[in-house]
């Protein structure tokens, strides 16, 4: 039976999941900046081609659900990308902490009912994947959107060529019909099993349902999880400044368990309809799957930056300045960043995710950030540091200012190296030109803000007995940051 004309014109919100810990492309990727911000095949973010992407299917309104420390990066992307969208409308739903893809999804479903009504139709979509061919994208969604009118759940398939253990599986029928399993992540024996059979697909992590078939399906199978959200939703608050932007409760927040849409949902669902998503596909999970992307030469090496070989084969190398040379090894994946370098076997790329799990239990900077890091202002880039000592290169945008703060434990000697910085010590407010500096003594309060048309760049030299980026006490903030 056909959908009525009421649900053939239900709203269409896409959902855009841009958070996670950016653990598996690690080092490139990290949690203050994980894999939606890079750059891969093209000049255009993971992030940017996704909203893109959902912007062409002229939906009611598009949803960003990301982690809150990645909120400002987020308006970046979207400014560049601006005279594209076309007036879509966007809403940005802001995470406390990364808790997977159930919470997020849940999230957001109780916001679009809220906002736009329990008819709504949710569009799920990852922003850590490539897909080409808009307008077989475009006719997929229209055939999910088809199946979901039933009071569905309309998960997309695509067809399972090799026993990938880091994919779920979708039992297919025929296209739009019911999905006879759903199965997330299975060992290698049931993959090969799977893969045999011809009669599974892939799940592309892209699945659609209205508002409230999804709010049914969490209070059935995840009843925590819809009720801890519910609570976050119900005790969150706009972003100062910024109406489009919800900031979820973070003490509800909290509560909610670490998991994702596909464990604690779609295995447990009936009624699935698979729909087969026949558009060119590709998961950006692995560095396996990464390197597919680039270019082999005779020896099968591959290279992103500057690498040279001698009697190397089936490596992927990425090198971001450096040059990486390579000496009699084989089936290596090779990636050198400023602060990070990983080595490790092609076989056990699904397995770096560990080391960021390592570092984040160590508390390792290197488990978190990058040397350069993103802030609403703009950046800043750590020189050199050692116990007592940090050196940054701060950059701060026109018309931009850092909090007014202070810092209990370390002290602070700000020089101009571009630009003039209006600059706020103790009770003095003066401007500071190029070659000027002054020095914050520690529970000084002070800012620097940025009144010009070009960038400011100041070095910073942090001195103190404790030099952590938690030893900030923010006093004001015109971008609706919480205290860290």
């Amino acid at each position: 039976m056909g959908a009525t004309l009421a649900q053939r014109f239900r709203p269409l919100v896409p959902v855009i999941l841009a958070g996670g810990r950016g653990e598996r492309l690690w080092p490139v990727s990290r949690e203050s900046r994980p894999k939606p911000f890079l750059r891969i095949a093209g000049e255009r973010s993971l992030l940017q081609q996704t909203v893109l992407r959902a912007a062409a299917l002229m939906p009611d309104a598009i949803v960003i659900a990301t982690h809150e420390e990645c909120c400002f990066q987020v308006f970046e992307e979207l400014e560049e990308i601006a005279p594209q969208l076309d007036g879509a409308f966007l809403h940005i739903l802001l995470e406390p902490e990364t808790r997977d893809t159930a919470p997020a999804v849940c999230a957001a479903a109780l916001y679009v009912a809220r906002s736009f009504g329990k008819q709504a139709e949710l569009l799920v979509l990852p922003s850590d994947q490539l897909i080409d061919e808009q307008a077989k994208f475009a006719a997929c969604i229209a055939r999910a959107r088809e199946a979901a009118a039933a009071e569905r759940i309309a998960v997309l398939g695509t067809p399972a060529s090799t026993p990938q253990t880091g994919f779920g599986y979708i039992a297919r029928e025929s296209d739009g019909r019911d999905a006879g399993s759903f199965v997330e992540k299975p060992d290698r024996r049931l993959a090969e099993h799977f893969v045999a059979s011809g009669r599974y697909d892939w799940h592309t992590g892209i699945c659609l349902a209205t508002a409230e078939v999804l709010e049914a399906a969490f209070a059935q199978h995840a009843p925590d999880i819809l009720a801890a959200t519910r609570s976050a939703l119900i005790r969150g608050r706009r972003l100062a400044g910024h109406a489009q932007v919800f900031r979820m409760d973070r003490e509800a927040w909290a509560a909610l368990p670490e998991i994702s849409l596909d464990y604690a949902l779609l295995e447990k669902a009936t009624g699935l309809a698979a729909v087969r998503a026949d558009f060119a596909w590709q998961d950006i999970g692995t560095w396996t799957s990464l390197s597919a992307l680039a270019a082999a030469d005779s020896a099968g090496n591959q290279v992103e930056g500057k690498a040279v070989f001698v009697n190397a084969r089936n490596n992927y190398v990425q090198s971001d300045g450096r040059l990486v040379a390579a000496v009699g090894v084989q089936n290596l994946v090779i990636v050198d960043t400023p602060d990070a370098l990983l080595v490790g076997s092609q076989d056990a790329a699904a397995d770096v995710g560990r080391i960021a799990e390592q570092l984040r239990r160590r508390r390792e900077e290197a488990g978190f950030q990058h040397r350069t890091v993103h802030r609403p202002w703009g950046t800043f880039t750590v020189l050199c540091e050692d116990e007592h000592c940090k050196i940054k290169r701060l950059r701060v945008k026109p018309g931009a200012a850092l909090s007014l703060q202070l810092h209990r434990h370390r002290g602070e000697h700000w020089v101009v190296v571009e630009g003039e910085a209006e600059v706020i010590n103790g009770d003095a407010t003066f401007r500071l030109k190029r070659h000027q500096s002054t020095y914050i003594p520690p529970g000084c309060r002070h800012r620097i803000a940025n009144p010009g048309t070009r960038d400011v760049v100041i070095i910073e030299t942090q001195t103190g007995d404790y030099l952590g980026e938690d030893d900030i006490v923010r006093l004001e903030d015109r971008y609706g940051r919480t205290q860290h």
